[in-house]
């Protein structure tokens, strides 16, 4: 899509340990009968709906009790509905959100409004992209996993950092927390220092599994 005006409510899904951000693509299976029918609603005007987080456990089957402050917008990108009614679906991540507060009525519905970013500067941010790539590159070496490596390569290819830290930050950021922290920042440079920190936490955990194997003897490792 090329214009999206962010409307004051917005209906939205309630799903844990998942984040979405702009510039990135969730796939969905809808089964839930109101979700069935908030895509029903959402693909008859905009075809938009949200993604936001709980953040405390169900009261019920239809109620959390607090979510996220922060959400994700999406655009409905590719959809595919069964003689069932469910559907599999491509949601495309448009637009940070300030959430305000919320209610059900068949489904949730956010008050929203947009979540303004402070940008950080081409060069600077450039030099963060490579800095990622390569934590990435020591986490993931290249010809241990094709498909790991042809995310990356497409990755190089990102030129503005602030989708480059959203997308790099969907793909390998290890802890939810950590992905829904870098959602609610509304500075770019912060976004990038919580996935440096989170991938050299990785790096780290990595080179500690490995030393730990090149100390076990064959025998051991069949052990574990």
């Amino acid at each position: 899509m090329t214009t999206f005006s962010l409307p004051s409510q917005l209906p939205c899904m309630v799903l844990s340990e998942t984040v979405l951000y702009p510039s990135t693509a969730l796939p969905l299976y809808l089964f839930e009968h109101r979700y069935r029918r908030m895509l029903e609603d959402a693909l008859s005007g905009e075809c938009i709906f949200g993604i936001v987080a709980p953040l405390a456990p169900r009261e019920s089957e239809e109620e959390w009790n607090t979510l996220a402050p922060v959400a994700t917008a999406g655009f409905v990108k590719a959809c595919q509905t069964h003689s069932d009614g469910t559907s599999n679906l491509i949601l495309e991540g448009i637009a940070r959100m300030a959430v305000h507060g919320w209610g059900t009525d068949l489904y949730p519905i956010l008050d929203v409004s947009p979540l303004r970013t402070t940008p950080i500067a081409h060069s600077p941010g450039r030099r963060l992209c490579g800095h990622v790539l390569r934590l990435i590159r020591a986490i993931h070496p290249k010809g241990n996993n094709p498909e790991i490596d042809a995310v990356i390569h497409h990755m190089e290819a990102i030129e503005e950092p602030e989708a480059f830290a959203d997308t790099a930050a969907f793909l390998f950021a290890g802890k939810n927390d950590v992905k829904q922290a870098i959602l609610e920042s509304q500075d770019v440079r912060q976004r990038f220092q919580l996935l440096i920190s989170d991938l050299q936490e990785q790096r780290l955990d990595k080179s500690h599994r490995n030393r730990m194997q090149h100390n076990l003897s064959d025998d051991d490792l069949s052990r574990n």
